[in-house]
């Protein structure tokens, strides 16, 4: 064999093998590129249990504190009895204490909305409400699926305004809000309005089942964001102390939350 064929024999192995690492390299970068996409997804999923694990330690904390004030409560009542006398006098009735009660509180309207003028405290005078640009009729996949099948519907939704998908994050909050508002048809509720957009709020009732209202406007933050809605009636005001109170219990961005109060 000629020198020159045998360095065209060589020069072909090499080639082959730079191929072969070539090939093996893209591999390597292709899994690195799963790896990584793996490893943002859970760490999303972290960040998500954290900030549920928060809520739970926040809700913990209420419930020892509720449950130390009815511990007081019920150790100051002392039982009524009869003053001594020749003729047996009535008893008075004791008089019994208020009971504070569950009560699923709303707070429905976005901050960033009312500040911006897009929508007014008043436009939802008559319902509660929620968005997130989900311009889908929830009422079916609600009522016909599963917790975690209505979640991976609704999160891979196109938002109304074009900017990605609905999300996890927001498909969980819909599923909250349709649940609370499902399970307190007919029962009063609390509606509880930001600090920052006049704080306060009602109490009301929800007179009727979740109903899809979609409407010709597109313009973002408006009221036609607020697609998913259930009826209510108007009780009465809250009190500024009913109003802290119901704050000082609110789980981070939590547009749905409970809270004890004496209706």
């Amino acid at each position: 064999m000629s020198a020159i064929s045998a360095l065209k024999n060589k020069i072909a192995a090499k080639n082959e093998e730079v191929s072969k690492k070539a090939e093996e390299m893209t591999n390597k970068a292709q899994e690195i590129a799963r790896l990584n996409e793996e490893h943002m997804a859970i760490r999303e999923e972290f960040k998500e249990l954290n900030l549920e694990a928060d809520q739970l330690n926040e809700k913990l904390a209420r419930l020892e504190e509720l449950a130390a004030e009815e511990a007081e409560i019920l150790a100051s009542v002392t039982p009524v009895t009869p003053a001594p006398a020749a003729v047996a006098q009535p008893v008075a009735e004791p008089v019994a204490e208020p009971v504070p009660s569950d009560v699923a509180v709303f707070s429905t309207v976005a901050i960033g909305s009312v500040k911006k003028g897009h929508v007014t405290i008043a436009d939802s005078k008559d319902f509660v409400a929620c968005g997130y640009y989900l311009a889908v009729d929830c009422a079916e996949p609600f009522s016909t699926k599963s917790e975690k099948e209505f979640k991976e519907q609704i999160k891979a939704v196109q938002k109304i305004d074009g900017s990605g998908l609905v999300g996890g994050s927001a498909a969980k909050k819909v599923h909250t809000f349709m649940k609370s508002g499902t399970e307190n048809i007919g029962k009063i509720i609390i509606v509880a309005y930001d600090k920052g957009i006049g704080g306060g709020g009602e109490v009301r009732k929800i007179t009727g089942p979740y109903y899809f209202s979609p409407m010709n406007t597109l313009q973002e933050d408006t009221i036609a964001c607020y697609f998913h809605r259930f009826p209510t009636e108007f009780i009465r005001k809250l009190t500024p102390d009913e109003f802290n109170q119901i704050a000082s219990v609110r789980p981070a961005r939590a547009i749905n939350w409970t809270t004890r109060l004496v209706l």
